[in-house]
């Protein structure tokens, strides 16, 4: 407990340090659900708004969530930290705090949202015309149609990864 505890408040310390440190930066959001994101200033947090529906489905699964992140620490999921909700004015926002799973300072050539499905799932010509797009599989599959070469090492870490994240999401789910 003890452990847990100072682990509690190193983090609340860094995330209190990171919210308030400096304004937060709004992100363009090319996705369809309508939530707005926000990046903190030292680049370590995202804070993404969430309608009521997904802010019940996040605590349904912190049960499991917390027992995968203790068994697969090296999750290529995202890692939530937190689930607010501020009212004001008989209006209620929700927010999910999370890691940042794409730093600043890792040099990104390109920039995918893959889904694992064709339908509708290419960026728009908007999205297209942006600095650094954010291209979806349709893309992908178009601008790489061989995939992508990795060496072995890389590969099997990465393939290992996911196949627990999935077999964690499977499990997750069958609860409810």
């Amino acid at each position: 407990m003890l452990r847990l505890r100072s682990e509690f408040d190193s983090f609340r310390d860094r995330l209190q340090m990171s919210l308030c440190h400096e304004p937060l930066r709004e992100l363009s959001n090319p996705g369809a659900s309508g939530s707005t994101f926000y990046l903190t200033s030292n680049d370590e947090f995202i804070i993404k708004t969430v309608q009521h529906k997904e802010a019940e489905f996040l605590q349904n699964l912190l049960a499991g969530y917390y027992m995968n992140l203790n068994h697969n620490p090296r999750t290529l999921l995202p890692k939530f930290y937190g689930l607010y909700c501020y009212q004001c004015g008989g209006k209620s926002v929700r927010v999910v705090v999370m890691n940042n799973l794409l730093p600043s300072v890792v040099p990104m050539h390109q920039k995918f949202d893959l889904k694992g499905s064709t339908f509708k799932r290419k960026a728009s010509k908007h999205e297209r015309s942006k600095r650094f797009p954010t291209f979806k599989d349709l893309d992908f599959l178009e601008q790489h149609p061989d995939g992508i070469l990795l060496e072995t090492d890389t590969y099997n870490a990465l393939m290992k990864t996911i196949q627990r994240d999935c077999q964690a999401w499977l499990l997750y789910s069958s609860f409810y």
